[in-house]
């Protein structure tokens, strides 16, 4: 065999010797390193000292620039004659009429304001006795606290939630209503809390407000009759004031009182890591 260039012959290796693979502390390396451990460190952090928003959404009404009531019959008879749902009728001008049971003339049903019949609990020729209620409309030009709501600027809208739930209501950095107008489309507005009713209302009470007796129910099943009244204003006048335009003699408001709507509140998190894992901070 010829002789072997020593320049070119592999480097002989002791017996139980490694080969040399460059070393793993390069600076890539430790730079690599460096940067999980700082992004560790401050996952850790914010995860016991920081926050989250969190987006609650619970089922709501809108007052639409009036508040909700019912309308009662004046005298026993039959009904004679309704107004359409949804058009606001001017004050004094009756919303049906009554024939009585003895002969004479019909009585009006007169409301003392503005007036709209969101929905009539009875048709053309139905018996109604005195103080039946015959249908559910909303009264317009009334102070709130006239009207035993304990609010006394206008109402968006009212939410009907568990004792728990209002405590986040009053502290939520942020509320928005979004109510079905009666074209069709959703209205959103952020809106302010006004205050919360003192007591626990009544099933009565929110069918009334709602309009939905099943709802009702149900929801004094879920909080176990601890329900409170949530009044809820707006937080920018400019979105009064497209309401309240709407709110004209013979018009269709774009809002009805009553009408379908979702309060969605922002509730603040601490300690995100407890909170994502099933404990709220």
């Amino acid at each position: 065999m010829g002789n072997v260039d020593n320049r070119t012959a592999p480097e002989t290796m002791g017996e139980g010797a490694l080969p040399d693979l460059g070393s793993p502390t390069s600076t890539r390396s430790w730079v690599a390193l460096l940067a999980v451990v700082l992004l560790l460190a401050a996952a850790g952090i914010w995860g016991y000292l920081g926050s989250v928003s969190v987006l609650t959404q619970v089922p709501a009404v809108a007052a639409g620039g009036g508040l909700i009531y019912e309308i009662t019959a004046p005298t026993d008879g039959t009904i004679a004659s309704i107004v359409s749902p949804g058009v606001v009728i001017p004050k004094g001008a009756p919303v049906a009429t009554i024939d009585p049971i003895s002969v004479g003339i019909a009585v009006p049903v007169n409301q003392e304001d503005e007036v709209l019949v969101s929905s009539w609990n009875v048709v053309l020729g139905s018996p109604v006795t005195k103080g039946q209620v015959i249908a559910r409309g909303a009264i317009f030009n009334m102070q709130p606290t006239l009207a035993g709501v304990d609010a006394g600027e206008p109402l968006a809208g009212l939410a009907f939630v568990s004792d728990d739930m209002a405590e986040i209501i009053k502290s939520a950095p942020s509320l928005t209503l979004s109510a079905v107008g009666t074209s069709g489309q959703v209205l959103t507005a952020p809106v302010v809390l006004l205050s919360v009713g003192p007591f626990p209302v009544s099933e009565s009470r929110v069918a009334l407000m709602t309009g939905n007796p099943y709802f009702a129910q149900s929801l004094m099943q879920g909080d176990r009759g601890n329900t409170f009244e949530v009044y809820l204003g707006y937080a920018n006048i400019d979105d009064y004031k497209k309401v309240d335009e709407s709110v004209k003699q013979g018009a269709t408001p774009i809002v009805v009182s009553g009408a379908q709507a979702i309060l969605t509140v922002t509730e603040v998190k601490t300690n995100p890591l407890s909170f994502l894992f099933g404990s709220n901070g």
